[in-house]
């Protein structure tokens, strides 16, 4: 039998054979290299124009009528299966579009919700860096965020004393250095007790009188700011040889001009030159400017902390970023 021989069977048909019409039921045929024959007792006869055979006495042999019933079993499946695959095969090409569609348009709302906060879905991005699960990052910075308590009435109440009454009004500038004037300028440093690392309350810190190191006072800064409308974020700083350090950074401008202004009343208060400050961008590309406010620097925008080592930044929305 040729390889290249294909058999199905007709149910019911009607041809002329040597000009005599026959009507045949279950009937059999063939094609072989592209031409199609019928099969008719063992003899085959080519199909020609307007459903007309010719005899071809010249071919293969004919299989029994079992096989071929067999055959044409395989060949229906076949073409059911070619048909199931196109389909499938269109399918999943639709579904992976749409699919690919989700991811871009997750990763776009994601790049937003960095700059907004949406701790879970940052969380979900973010939860190993370099391979290692960041359990210790997480767990420091949702010990910060608790101890930032803002809305507690001892911390915003402190906030509001100390704005001077001349500048009051809508945020501004001038409240920002006046709250943190007062706090640097009553604050005693306290060290943790040695290899524990504790996070003290921004209302229980005020309360004990303004003291503690320098976590406790970024998390007092951070949250007094919070309190008067603003947006802080702790920055947790390393050196290679094993010291560190905490200190807050705040939410100032997002503009050049904006940036002038605020450095232009800060130096014109605090008699300095410049000021010092981190740039961030969000996801369109817009600048974001954060002032130092750390208690080394004297004056708010005063110099930055070096360190050569590891950065972590808490937002207090609970998002972790970290910097090598």
């Amino acid at each position: 039998m040729s390889n290249d021989e294909y058999w199905f069977e007709v149910e019911s048909e009607r041809i002329e054979i040597d000009g005599v019409e026959y009507d045949l039921e279950n009937s059999l045929h063939v094609i072989v290299d592209g031409v199609e024959y019928l099969d008719i007792d063992g003899e085959r006869y080519e199909l020609q124009n307007n459903s007309k055979y010719a005899p071809d006495s010249v071919m293969g042999e004919e299989p029994s009528g079992e096989g071929s019933s067999i055959l044409s079993s395989i060949i229906a499946i076949a073409i059911i299966l070619i048909i199931g695959v196109v389909i499938f095969k269109g399918a999943a090409f639709a579904f992976n579009m749409a699919t690919s569609d989700e991811v871009a348009s997750a990763a776009g709302d994601i790049s937003d919700m960095i700059v907004t906060g949406s701790k879970v879905a940052v969380d979900n991005i973010e939860t190993k860096i370099d391979g290692k699960t960041e359990s210790a990052a997480s767990k420091q910075a949702d010990l910060i965020v608790e101890a930032m308590d803002y809305t507690n009435p001892t911390t915003r109440d402190y906030a509001l004393m100390q704005i001077d009454s001349s500048h009051g009004g809508e945020y501004n500038i001038a409240q920002i250095c006046d709250v943190w004037e007062n706090v640097y300028n009553r604050w005693t440093y306290v060290n943790d007790p040695k290899g524990f690392e504790y996070f003290s309350p921004a209302s229980r810190t005020i309360n004990l009188g303004l003291k503690g190191d320098c976590d406790d006072f970024a998390i007092v800064v951070g949250s007094v700011m919070q309190s008067i409308g603003g947006y802080p974020r702790i920055i947790l700083a390393h050196n290679s040889n094993g010291s560190g350090h905490a200190y807050a950074e705040l939410k100032v401008a997002s503009s050049k001009q904006g940036l002038q202004n605020i450095a232009n009343y800060i130096c014109k208060r605090y008699h300095c030159s410049s000021i010092a400050y981190h740039t961030d961008h969000t996801s369109d590309g817009d600048p974001i400017y954060w002032l130092n406010l750390d208690w080394q620097s004297r004056h708010p925008g005063g110099k930055f902390w070096e360190n050569d080592g590891e950065t972590l930044i808490v937002y207090p929305n609970g998002y972790v970023k970290k910097y090598n």
